[in-house]
């Protein structure tokens, strides 16, 4: 990479960063490019040599906040070699990454309604993953056999709901973890007694 592309490339970065703390504290309406560029510190030229519009931009922002929360989780969860701590591992790392990184919270609740409507699918690929992590914390031997679709789903919407309640007060992150653990624990022992018997 020549010298430009990377100075290119740092200032995209740049411009990305300052319009997700924007996007994540204010409404997308509430945010004008003059905000954008004056919080990345970069002239009006180059926030349109890198986006045509707000909305392009933070579209860019909600693809940048969903892949970091995805990866973050995932490798979580990859890294779980226990069952008792599978799913409190997995909500902490969503969860914190969501209060501290990601913040998609108000990205998705408070942007425009054709932006809003995509994250229906980012929540579906997320179900996917979780489900492929589950089954393969059976195959490990870390989780025993259960319904690895009906857990995902339900386990994904509580990820999303705990986010959202906790909102930019994480003084009950604690409580809502054991909480999470403790619930699904015991709905896949449940499971796999009733499949048992």
């Amino acid at each position: 990479m020549s010298s430009r592309q990377a100075q290119r490339s740092q200032t995209r970065q740049r411009i990305l960063e300052a319009a997700h703390e924007e996007f994540a504290t204010r409404s997308y309406d509430e945010v004008s490019i003059q905000d954008l560029v004056r919080s990345a510190g970069v002239a009006r030229g180059s926030f349109y040599n890198h986006f045509g519009d707000k909305l392009t931009c933070y579209r860019a922002v909600c693809d940048r906040a969903q892949d970091l929360l995805r990866d973050r989780v995932r490798a979580v969860r990859r890294a779980t070699t226990r069952g008792e701590s599978f799913f409190r591992d997995m909500a902490e790392a969503a969860i914190v990454c969501e209060l501290t990184e990601a913040r998609m919270i108000l990205l998705a609740t408070d942007g425009p309604t054709d932006v809003r409507s995509q994250f229906g699918e980012p929540f579906q690929q997320f179900v996917r993953e979780f489900r492929e992590d589950l089954e393969d914390a059976v195959d490990r031997g870390v989780l025993p056999d259960h319904d690895a679709a009906a857990v995902s789903v339900a386990f994904v919407g509580a990820i999303q709901g705990a986010g959202t309640a906790l909102g930019s007060d994480p003084s009950r992150l604690a409580s809502v973890l054991e909480m999470l653990d403790r619930m699904f624990l015991a709905a896949v022992q449940v499971e796999r007694a009733a499949q048992v018997a």
